[in-house]
């Protein structure tokens, strides 16, 4: 019994572990969109 609960724990604390490293990695993809298209925008003001 207490090693279903110990299990379960476990799962419990990899889907919080896994769920806050999707979470990083979309912070990280949205500060990468941010700065390409801030980016963008610069390269084509400057060319017109």
């Amino acid at each position: 019994m207490i090693l279903v609960l110990v299990g379960v724990l476990v799962l419990i604390w990899l889907a919080g572990f896994a769920l806050n490293l999707v979470g990083d990695l979309i912070h990280i993809v949205l500060a990468v969109a941010v700065v390409a298209a801030v980016y963008w925008f610069l390269q084509r003001r400057k060319t017109a």
